[in-house]
Parts: C-alpha cells; structure tokens; sequence
C-alpha cells in the first residue's frame, strides 16, 4: 500500500491492477478509495478505476483450498467495488453474475496459451516415447500430484481399461504431496506393471509426450482453466477431462474432446474407451476441431487484445 500511495505521487495512473479479489485485491480498494476521495489530484484529474482478476473458481467450490472463509468474504467485498473484473472462464464468469456481480463489468480473457510451442516437436523423440511403449496406448497425464487433481480417479478407470484386456500405460508426469499415496494404490489395484510416475518433464519434453499419447486425462474435482487441456489440444492429442468450469470452456464433448461427470468412474472408463477406439480419421478430425477453436478463443495474440481493449473500456470512463 505504502509502495502504491508513492508511485500514484510521482506519476499520473488511471487504472489499479490487482491479480486476486483477496489481499492484493484490498490494497487495489485502498488506493482508489484514497485518490478517488481526493478529487483524482494525483491522477491529473480523472479518478482511478479498479481491475481484479480471478485466476481461480473460488466462489461456491469446495475443492478451492487455496482461500479460506475469511478471503472468500473479502473477495464478495471487493468484487463489488471493482470497475472491473477479469475471469479465465465463462464458469466463473456465471457464478459471480449468480451472486449479484454485474455482467456488464466481468469479461472472460483466458490465461494466454502460445499455441505454437505446442505444435512443434521433435520427432525421434516421439518416436522413442512410442518405442519404449511399443504396442501400448499411451495415457497421459501432467500436473500436480494433489488431492483436487482426484487422480484416484484416474487410476481406478485404468486398471478397469486393463482388466478388460486392453494394452495399455498411463504415465504420470508430475510431483506432489499425494505421490506416495497414488504409488500405494497403484499397488493395491495391481496395476505396477502398466503405470509409470515420471517426476518432471521440461516443457519441450512435454509436447513430445503429448504428440506421442493417445489421449490427455485429467480427472479433477476443480479446474479454474485446465491449461494442460489447452496444451495437449494444441498438440492434437485428443482429451478426456472431468466437466468442470473451465474445461466447459475448452471441450466441446463428443466435438473437441469428452467430458465426463465429476467423480464419475464409468463415464470416465467409457469417455476413455472411446478415444483409444478411434480410427485415425477420427482423431485428425478431432484434432482439427480442437484447433480451431483453441485458435478462436485462447490464442495468445486474442488473449492480449482483449486485455488491451478491457483496459481501455476502464480508463474510458470515471470511477464509481
């Protein structure tokens, strides 16, 4: 706050940036309360707006461990005094205009993905992940290994999809505090001998796994976005998450990928199933749409633009 008041002293701003609704979100309150009292002298005149983001779905998701009861009730206070408010999906977007937040003054802009660096890999080393799998699909995963990923989920689904004699590998990229809890399961299931848990995986590394899998799972209880949805589309690997807020935004199930229920074991086994049955020419068709559309809304260049053209909308007009 004391760093914000000495900066709006020595040059003129017209908008406060704020990248969460809690406490970064409350010094944002602070110092357009401050300059708006004092007639907008420290910004030339014009009283400042206030901008806070929304990275997460905070508001009625029990699996958003990240904000207590007491952040939570900051967010509804500042959200209700912001000019505006940027949201990664359209999720998070309904559930705030739920609760009483304007719609005019929230804009969905997506984390920008630069969708290139997903389209290139290198291809003997796709070839060597397909080698060392030889004659197995390939099911992928990469993220945290932590409790609202409910990768148990995931791993109750494969060992159904290789009891039912399917030749199959679901490899694990990732570290995290339920590791040790996923190995004892894998155990427990039996199915040591066709899971593989790959500690880290630098991002040109990953894009060769996404070009040499068969298909993308993540089997979250909550996703603000589902980045690594995006990342794996953009590579044409064909995906299968769990429906939730944001990966609303990114599968068009049965189009762009499926979506299956949260928590929902056989729909996930069947949503699965489906993509290792499909011909090659469906998967290049899948592969399409997904581009398309990532291309359409999550474009790293049309992300920005309306980023720019939000800030503009918020200078344009006087503080409440």
């Amino acid at each position: 706050y004391k760093i914000g008041k000495a900066l709006f002293r020595q040059n003129n701003y017209d908008l406060i940036d704020t990248q969460d609704p809690f406490f970064t979100g409350l010094v944002g309150y602070w110092l357009k309360k401050k300059f708006s009292a004092q007639g907008g002298s420290a910004t030339g005149g014009k009283k400042p707006s206030l901008e806070i983001h929304f990275h997460g779905d905070f508001w009625g998701n029990a699996f958003q461990s990240e904000a207590g009861i007491f952040q939570l009730l900051l967010s509804k206070f500042i959200a209700r005094y912001a000019d505006g408010i940027r949201v990664v999906s359209q999720g998070i977007k309904e559930k705030l205009v739920n609760r009483g937040i304007p719609s005019e003054k929230i804009v969905v802009i997506p984390t920008p993905v630069d969708l290139e660096k997903f389209k290139a890999f290198e291809p003997e080393k796709v070839k060597q992940i397909k080698d060392d799998y030889f004659n197995k699909k390939i099911i992928l995963y990469a993220g945290r290994l932590v409790k609202v990923k409910n990768l148990p989920l995931l791993l109750k689904a494969v060992a159904r999809i290789r009891n039912s004699k399917h030749n199959i590998v679901l490899l694990i990229i990732g570290e995290g505090g339920e590791r040790a809890k996923l190995k004892r399961m894998v155990r427990r299931l039996e199915i040591e001998d066709v899971v593989v848990f790959i500690s880290f995986a630098p991002q040109k590394d990953l894009v060769n796994y996404y070009h040499a899998a068969d298909v993308f799972v993540l089997s979250s209880f909550s996703e603000s976005l589902g980045k690594v949805l995006i990342e794996a589309g953009a590579a044409g690997c064909p995906v299968v998450s769990t429906e939730t807020t944001g990966a609303r935004d990114i599968v068009v199930d049965g189009r762009t990928g499926y979506l299956a229920p949260i928590g929902d074991e056989n729909a996930m086994v069947e949503k699965i199933l489906k993509v290792l049955r499909m011909e090659e020419s469906e998967r290049k068709e899948m592969a399409e749409n997904v581009r398309r559309v990532l291309e359409e809304k999550f474009s790293q260049e049309k992300s920005i633009e309306k980023v720019v053209t939000f800030w503009n909308k918020l200078t344009k007009h006087d503080a409440k």
